[in-house]
C-alpha cells in the first residue's frame, strides 16, 4: 500500500509499505529518503503520537492514509492555527509548533478574556493538556482547535439535565393519565358515553403522540 507522510513544511512523502510495517520501519524509510534520523522524528495519526514498536494496522492505518511528521529540525517554524469556539467566530493565531498549551491559552485569554484555567482545548476530540507542546499532538499549519470554557460546559450540562428531569416528569404524568383512562374505559360500564364514543380513542391517540414526541426529545438529548 501507499502511505502518505506529510511534514510541517515541504512536499508530502509517499512510501510503499504494508500494514505490518512498524513505525520504526517507517522512520527508517523517511531517513533513507530525507536524511532525518529516526530519533528526531515524531509521527502522528488522528492527533496521536505513534510508538516505534507498533504496526500500522494496530493504529487502523490503511492504504492511502496520511500520517503527519514532526521533526526537531523543523519544529520551530511559524504557522497559523485556528481556535473555534461554540457560537463565536474562529480566532487565528500565529504560533510556533514548540509552544506549549499554556502559552496558547494565555494568548486566548489576552484576545477573548477567558481565564486560562477555564479553557478546555481539544484537537480531533483529544483533550490538550498543559505542559505539552503543539507538536506533541501533531498540530500543524492551519489546524483547528476547539475551545469550550469551564462555565459554558457546566451551564450546558446542568441545563441538559434539568430539561431531561422535566421531560421525565412530563412522561410520567402522561403515563399516569393513560393508565387512568385505560382503567376507566375498560372497567366502568357506559364510559364511552362520556363525551361520545370517540372520546376515548381520541384521548388515547393524543397521549400516544405526546409520549412519542417526548421520547424523541429524550433521545436527542442523550445523543447530543
Amino acid at each position: 500500500m501507499i502511505l502518505s507522510v506529510e511534514p510541517l513544511s515541504g512536499k508530502t512523502i509517499r512510501l510503499e509499505c504494508t500494514s505490518g510495517y512498524t513505525i520504526g520501519m517507517i522512520k527508517a524509510e523517511i531517513q533513507d529518503r530525507e536524511g532525518v534520523p529516526p530519533r528526531l522524528q515524531r509521527i502522528f495519526y488522528a492527533g496521536r503520537q505513534l510508538e516505534d514498536d507498533q504496526m500500522l494496522c494496530e493504529y487502523g492505518i490503511e492504504a492511502s492514509s496520511t500520517v503527519y511528521l514532526v521533526t526537531q529540525l523543523g519544529s520551530f517554524c511559524d504557522m497559523n492555527i485556528f481556535v473555534a469556539r461554540l457560537n463565536d467566530k474562529t480566532i487565528s493565531f500565529e504560533v510556533q509548533s514548540y509552544e506549549t498549551i499554556e502559552k496558547i491559552k494565555a494568548k486566548i485569554q489576552e484576545r477573548k478574556g477567558i481565564p486560562a484555567d477555564q479553557q478546555h482545548l481539544t484537537f480531533h476530540d483529544i483533550q490538550l493538556e498543559d505542559g505539552h507542546r503543539l507538536s506533541d499532538y501533531g498540530i500543524q499549519h492551519k489546524s483547528i482547535l476547539r475551545l469550550r470554557s469551564t462555565w459554558w460546559w457546566l451551564i450546558t450540562t446542568v441545563l441538559e439535565y434539568i430539561s431531561l428531569f422535566f421531560l421525565i416528569i412530563l412522561l410520567s404524568i402522561c403515563l399516569f393519565f393513560l393508565f387512568i383512562l385505560l382503567s376507566i374505559f375498560e372497567f366502568v360500564p357506559g364510559a364511552y358515553r362520556l363525551g361520545g364514543r370517540n372520546a376515548a380513542p381520541a384521548l388515547l391517540n393524543f397521549l400516544f403522540f405526546l409520549i412519542t414526541e417526548i421520547l424523541e426529545i429524550v433521545k436527542n438529548v442523550f445523543s447530543h
